[in-house]
């Protein structure tokens, strides 16, 4: 064997004595697990508690190497928790596992808000923007304090809705057209507002019909939009439209934001919105 050869082996055989040192080193052995979440602020007062749900059972072993953790698997396995746990905890995300060299591993989970709620059979459920039910109430009243508080905005449909046990996801009903509207509409929301701007602009949405989705705003004018196609576009020109008239010093933009139809329009020129005082939506 050449000298070069045993060089190589010696080398080899003392790198890898020294990775397991490191892979066992209590300096690299997992000490402590927290949790952050990325979108509730730190003096919120609900933190301690959803941090709380998070860390509890999380699975992570202390003592550990902080190398040989699986951090998709252990995502994997938080989230399934949470769901499995009685009740579910459906109002909570774990999205990333952060390694914080050398012996600290940081939970980082979001918090789902309810973003739009159904009424259905005197009871009304509240979803999560992914279409998982938060919250189902027993009574509408209570629902309507409850969206005073959330800004969740109110979904029209009239078919039956499909799985309403809380933590029941994919919002559906009985009625394909709404399933496909509802696809539609949440698809164009997640682009054009934040859950704020969402309460700040509509009072309802209605999903019922089979060719137009309307969307009544706060201030009263209704807006009919064509087809579900390019809904992103329409909901913008629509929104532009109501701002503008919410907005104006004018008058009669004043009247036009409360009363009314903006309608949007797919033609030969592309889309149009054109306002008219009829009001064009019949609940």
């Amino acid at each position: 064997m050449s000298k070069n050869k045993r060089l190589i082996i010696i080398f080899s055989v003392v790198c890898g004595l020294t990775f397991l040192i490191i892979l066992s080193s209590a300096v690299f052995s997992i000490q402590d697990v927290s949790a952050y979440c990325v979108n509730v602020k730190d003096d919120d007062p609900i933190l301690a508690e959803l941090d709380e749900k998070v860390l509890k059972d999380h699975g992570i072993r202390f003592g550990g190497s902080i190398f040989m953790l699986n951090e998709k698997k252990t995502v994997e396995n938080l989230n399934q928790k949470l769901a499995t746990a009685v009740p579910p905890v459906t109002n909570i995300e774990v999205r990333a596992i952060e390694r914080a060299f050398p012996n600290r591993v940081i939970i980082h989970y979001i918090k789902f808000e309810p973003y739009f709620y159904v009424a259905e059979g005197g009871q009304a459920y509240f979803y999560a923007f992914g279409g998982a039910i938060l919250i189902k109430t027993a009574e509408l009243s209570e629902a309507d304090a409850a969206a005073s508080m959330t800004g969740a905005v109110q979904f029209k449909v009239k078919g039956k809705i499909s799985g309403t046990a809380v933590g029941s996801s994919a919002f559906s009903t009985t009625l394909e057209h709404e399933r496909q509207n509802a696809e539609a509409v949440l698809a164009a929301l997640e682009k054009l507002c934040s859950l704020q701007d969402l309460a700040d602009y509509f009072a309802f949405i209605d999903l019922s019909g089979e060719g137009k989705v309307f969307a009544k705003t706060n201030r009263g004018v209704t807006i009919e939009f064509s087809s579900r196609e390019n809904l992103y576009d329409q909901f913008r020109l629509g929104v532009s439209m109501y701002k503008e008239f919410r907005e104006s010093g004018k008058a009669e933009d004043r009247v036009r934001s409360g009363t009314g139809t903006i309608i949007l329009s797919n033609t030969g020129k592309g889309l149009t919105a054109v306002y008219s005082p009829e009001n064009r939506y019949v609940g």
